[in-house]
């Protein structure tokens, strides 16, 4: 469905598209500041956050980088974080955290990187150390 604005003939492929639109033509916008006016609370915080020094407030739980809006930290994840898989040099196995990469390394070298606190035995895999809990010390 294409809707058309009936001040200019610009096409939109939403509702909501078209009414934003409107409002620029109008100068009805919701938020202003510095003599400019802003249609929407997005564009509102990214120019706060951007102009004025006002800290973002939606920081990304994998990396720590802060976004002014929600919409742009789930851009963030969904094209940077989300892509982000580590790959083993050896056999190609994809994990989402590095610090997976580096055990699962160790299962290639001979590294026994998990030990028991109870009995102090080391194991190449963490499932091993839980099977070992479980089977040897009831844990």
């Amino acid at each position: 469905m294409t809707l058309v604005c009936e001040i200019c003939g610009k096409t939109f492929k939403s509702k909501w598209g078209l009414k934003l639109h409107d409002k620029r033509h109008r100068g009805t916008g919701r938020f202003a500041c510095c003599g400019k006016t802003f249609y929407t609370k997005q564009a509102f915080n990214r120019h706060r956050c951007s102009i004025h020094g006002v800290e973002k407030p939606f920081p990304c739980e994998q990396c720590g980088k802060k976004f002014s809006t929600k919409d742009d930290l789930n851009r963030h994840v969904r094209r940077e974080v989300a892509a982000k898989q580590f790959t083993c040099s050896i056999c190609n196995a994809t994990l989402r955290e590095k610090i997976d990469l580096q055990a699962h390394l160790a299962t290639h070298n001979g590294e026994k990187n998990f030990a028991c606190d109870m009995c102090e035995k080391r194991y190449r895999h963490r499932s091993s150390l839980s099977k070992n809990r479980s089977a040897k010390h009831r844990a």
